[in-house]
């Protein structure tokens, strides 16, 4: 666009500050499922933010980052689902707070944001409980429907079969190469068709080896030996079956990532 004098106008951005509740408070006072808001990456603004952003022209999807004044390294980018909030008020899913290690009514900024389209993802499960599910990749792919972008260093959480699973972003990569320096490496998720990389769950540990058995005594008095091998078949199979989940994930891949290409849709 350009402005008075023949250059360029300077670009048009929204930025403000609020008082920030759980979305949980809103789905309580307007009785209201908590799932639906909660289990997403979208926040409730004022009624004022829709007229102010439709003054500034800001393109759909419109996408937000939210900081922590008090820890402005802390930085998270999501999408918003409704201009219902009290003025000055904002509501998040209680994932994105503790994140942004948020307490209800810490004030917060957030200002608009322009993020390029999601081509990479490298995700971690925080626990081999989410592996264990009968399709962990199609539960993602279904879960990630209800989010705008994804942050590097963000852990989201989603809900399967009345449980929570908390999932760490490592990595993203957009369009257009590599990120500036300093500049937060977040993309957006929606209409995307983007390659998932699977690290091996945060909390999944080697099983130990099973000691070789020591020789037998040829002393008369010696007890006969304990017989453990019930005990290492059964930490064997364990360990199979954890494997074999994990290569269901990975399409055959068990050196601890998964790799997959999927394709997020959602309507507006």
């Amino acid at each position: 666009m350009f402005g008075f004098g023949g250059g360029f106008s300077a670009p048009r951005h929204f930025q403000d500050s609020f008082r920030c509740h759980s979305v949980s408070l809103l789905a309580a006072e307007q009785q209201r499922d908590p799932d639906r808001l909660e289990y997403s990456d979208k926040i409730i603004l004022p009624p004022s933010c829709l007229e102010k952003l439709a003054h500034l022209e800001i393109s759909y999807p419109m996408m937000f980052e939210i900081i922590n004044p008090r820890q402005p390294k802390k930085n998270l980018h999501c999408g918003v689902l409704e201009f219902i909030a009290q003025e000055g008020m904002v509501y998040l899913p209680f994932w994105m707070m503790e994140n942004m290690h948020l307490n209800e009514g810490d004030l917060i900024q957030l200002k608009s944001a322009s993020i390029r389209k999601g081509r990479y993802v490298k995700l971690q499960p925080q626990t081999t409980d989410f592996i264990k599910i009968a399709n962990p990749k199609a539960v993602l792919e279904q879960s990630l429907r209800n989010f705008s972008a994804l942050t590097k260093g963000e852990t989201f959480r989603i809900l399967y079969n009345k449980r929570k699973y908390d999932i760490g972003v490592i990595e993203v990569r957009g369009e257009g190469g590599a990120f500036a320096p300093g500049a937060p490496q977040a993309v957006c998720i929606i209409e995307t068709d983007m390659e998932l990389d699977f690290e091996a769950p945060a909390d999944y540990v080697e099983p130990p080896r099973p000691q070789s058995a020591s020789p037998p005594s040829t002393s008369p008095h010696a007890k006969s030996p304990i017989r453990t091998r019930g005990t290492s078949t059964a930490r064997t199979h364990a360990r199979r079956q954890t494997l074999s989940r994990y290569a269901s994930l990975s399409h055959g891949r068990t050196d601890g990532r998964a790799h997959a290409r999927t394709h997020i849709h959602r309507h507006l």
